[in-house]
């Protein structure tokens, strides 16, 4: 997987997969329709990106230790939840289509 993606893309991405609009995401919603998209949102940034934590959290007007404790727990969650695995799974397919 050595395809580069913009912030924008990937946002775009996590988007259609889990059917919510942009300002969704960037909202300060904690509902855990709009978490988790946004937490994968940060995970998969990092992962696909060379954004900096500073630049996620410039990105959606959060804290640092949002976007950092978010990252943390996808990394955790996507081991022993087969949901979070599944949604990551499929934006990344979105993502490389």
């Amino acid at each position: 997987m050595n395809k580069t993606f913009t912030i924008e893309q990937i946002l775009i991405s996590v988007c259609d997969y889990y059917q919510i609009e942009k300002t969704e995401i960037l909202s300060k919603n904690r509902k855990r329709k709009i978490a988790t998209p946004r937490h994968i949102f940060y995970y998969l940034c990092r992962e696909f990106t060379n954004a900096s934590y500073r630049d996620l959290w410039k990105f959606t007007n959060r804290t640092k230790n949002a976007v950092i404790d978010s990252i943390y727990k996808i990394r955790m969650q996507k081991e022993l939840y087969p949901e979070i695995k599944t949604g990551i799974e499929g934006v990344i397919c979105i993502m490389f289509k």
